[in-house]
């Protein structure tokens, strides 16, 4: 009987197991995709400019949710809304970094609007 007992009770932890490693995989899929799901690009200007190119670029698109909080500091500063996430970052060289991000996943339309949203910062601070 007590075989039995641990035997079964072995067989019942077995599923649960394995439904626990795919759920902690595909939480490491998720989070690789998150990652990717972004488009850079460094410019050759002050940190002010592109800060104010971002802020414009993002009020420009109304398929974007507004903007639920920025945090700005002097050499870096992030804008944020529901689904996406815009950061602004000084680097050595005279160089500031834009990283935009849009949805969490990464998709062909959520790299299309981040590209859209990155062409309208540059063309805002090249044009």
């Amino acid at each position: 009987m007590r075989i039995a007992v641990t035997l079964a009770a072995l067989l019942l932890a077995l599923p649960s197991s394995g439904c626990v490693a795919a759920a902690a995989a595909g939480a490491g899929v998720g989070y690789y995709f998150y990652d990717r799901n972004e488009t850079v690009q460094d410019f050759e200007v002050d940190f002010d400019a592109a800060w104010d190119a971002s802020m414009a670029a993002v009020e420009e698109f109304a398929d974007l949710s507004e903007v639920t909080s920025h945090e700005r500091g002097d050499t870096s500063g992030a804008i944020v809304g529901e689904h996406y996430k815009v950061r602004v970052e000084q680097h050595p060289g005279s160089k500031v970094r834009v990283i935009v991000r849009v949805g969490t996943f990464d998709t062909a339309e959520n790299r299309r609007v981040a590209g859209l949203v990155m062409e309208s910062i540059a063309g805002r601070l090249e044009g």
